[in-house]
């Protein structure tokens, strides 16, 4: 709800891991400037520490919602600064659009297709690329989400088996996870996507999983190109599970050395990606954004 009532003002929504200390959320909110921090009582403690403007959320529910709340978007304004993983120095904070965020969603369409009754169970953090994507796919394409607090095995398969989800997100770990809960039992018929990425999955985990019916979609994407980047279909994972696929539509794809040429194929090099889907820069930081852009 949050997520979309943000859109409908006009703020650009930066979504905190949870899981930081105070210290790392407190550069994060400096960094992006942040001018109000929303938070539930399960995190207070975290919140308060920070010494921000801070808004509890718990009570806010049920205030009333008879002022229309609708304007026109502007596909080049900020969405979103989600900051990566900082795998290389400190976390940074990628500028989603929402034109980045219409079409990783339009592509994904494309690649996975959509149908009138989708239900996509939503169990990655929405502070990860990979759940808010599917809040803001789910919106676009009218269909239903099915929102987990976090990932736990027994309610994710619990649902699998009993609420009609028709796709899931999850990244190798999860997958491993689930396939030890319930082998030998298959998934259900109605599910007809597993978009299994966040990792490199193991040709041993792709195929115990197609073993019981899973129809895994092996993909690779990152945030500061709103997600997916390329995806294979389960029918072609069934002949290359090692494999992630062809670039999804409005991406284009290279893979270079460390002069930025071209590498022979099988080569190992660098992905460079390019397209519609690919972030604005990192807020507040010219120098990275000169170096990854």
């Amino acid at each position: 709800a949050l997520i979309h009532a943000l859109m409908k003002i006009g703020a650009v929504l930066v979504p905190l891991n949870t899981r930081l200390t105070s210290d790392e959320l407190r550069y994060q909110v400096i960094q992006s400037e942040c001018a109000l921090l929303i938070y539930d009582s399960a995190h207070a403690d975290k919140a308060q520490a920070l010494n921000i403007a801070a808004l509890l959320i718990d009570y806010l529910h049920d205030a009333p919602d008879d002022t229309p709340l609708s304007r026109t978007l502007n596909l080049d304004e900020p969405q979103t600064i989600m900051f990566t993983s900082g795998t290389s120095g400190k976390p940074k904070g990628a500028i989603l659009t929402y034109a980045n965020q219409f079409y990783s969603a339009t592509a994904s369409a494309f690649r996975l297709g959509v149908l009138p009754d989708d239900r996509w169970l939503c169990c990655l953090p929405l502070f990860h690329i990979g759940g808010l994507a599917i809040v803001l796919r789910s919106a676009q394409y009218g269909t239903a989400i099915i929102l987990h607090d976090g990932f736990a095995v027994d309610p994710v398969n619990d649902a699998i088996d009993t609420q009609h989800v028709s796709l899931i997100s999850l990244v190798p770990t999860m997958l491993h996870r689930l396939l030890e809960k319930r082998e030998p039992h298959p998934f259900p018929k109605t599910l007809r996507m597993i978009l299994l990425g966040g990792a490199a999955a193991t040709v041993d985990l792709v195929t115990r999983a197609q073993s019981l019916g899973a129809p895994v979609a092996t993909t690779y994407g990152l945030t500061e190109a709103s997600s997916q980047v390329a995806t294979q279909v389960p029918e072609l994972t069934q002949h290359k599970p090692a494999s992630v696929g062809r670039a999804v539509p409005f991406a284009s794809l290279r893979v270079v050395d460390d002069k930025g040429r071209d590498v022979a194929q099988g080569t190992i090099g660098e992905v460079w990606v390019n397209g519609a889907t690919v972030m604005h820069g990192y807020f507040n930081d010219h120098t990275s954004t000169r170096q990854t852009l």
